[in-house]
């Protein structure tokens, strides 16, 4: 995962996330903005697609559905859990497709 500061506020991060090896998106590239929400950080961060693909988990304009990962989330939480949770949905998805 990379990641660029590509605002002033630090609540924005864009990312660039290489889609796993194994995954039906093996070999992709997608770009990908996180909100933090300011003032309520125990709040899973909103996540959006900025590249179009298809996944259950995202809706049309990008938005991707991180209500699998509220129960884990709190204030302690780090990007390395969100990264893990977006990788593992991806990879995972091929096998509840099969």
């Amino acid at each position: 995962m990379e990641m660029k500061e590509m605002s002033s506020d630090p609540t924005i991060w864009d990312v660039v996330i290489e889609a796993p090896a194994g995954s039906i998106y093996e070999g992709s590239t997608f770009f990908v903005e996180i909100l933090f929400n300011k003032a309520k950080p125990h709040f899973v961060p909103a996540v959006k697609f900025k590249t179009l693909m298809f996944h259950p988990s995202l809706g049309k304009n990008g938005d991707y559905d991180m209500r699998g990962l509220a129960p884990y989330w709190n204030i302690k939480s780090s990007m390395e859990l969100l990264y893990r949770y977006l990788i593992t949905d991806m990879r995972d998805l091929k096998e509840k497709m099969c």
